[in-house]
């Protein structure tokens, strides 16, 4: 929203620039310092709104990822030791290892990507 807000700040301060110099305002200098605060102002929103935005995106994967790392752990720990037997304790723990990785790092692009198309 906010970035569409300044996008059309920016087309009515061109439009105003390109108007007062076509009819050689003389106040058109204020008017446009006005137009630049405003745009300024909107530019700043902006990027506050991005921040938080993303935030909220790592925080919502932090909780993805904690829950599960406590399902990973529960279902080891619940597991027979026939299991344990039968695979490579390397084999076991690269499995785990991979699916934390892509929670951590595919998740939040994936969110991210949801909510901005």
């Amino acid at each position: 929203g906010s970035q569409l807000a300044s996008s059309l700040q920016l087309a009515l301060w061109a439009n105003a620039n390109a108007k007062a110099k076509q009819e050689q305002v003389p106040e058109a200098r204020s008017a446009s310092r006005a137009y630049l605060t405003t745009y300024m102002l909107l530019c700043v929103l902006t990027g506050i709104s991005c921040f938080f935005f993303f935030l909220g995106i790592q925080f919502v994967a932090m909780r993805g990822s904690r829950n599960l790392h406590a399902m990973f752990m529960q279902g080891l720990l619940q597991t027979e030791l026939r299991f344990f037997d039968l695979t490579p304790t390397g084999r076991a723990l690269n499995r785990c290892l991979k699916d934390m990785a892509t929670i951590d790092d595919r998740m939040p692009a994936a969110f991210r990507e949801l909510f901005e198309s």
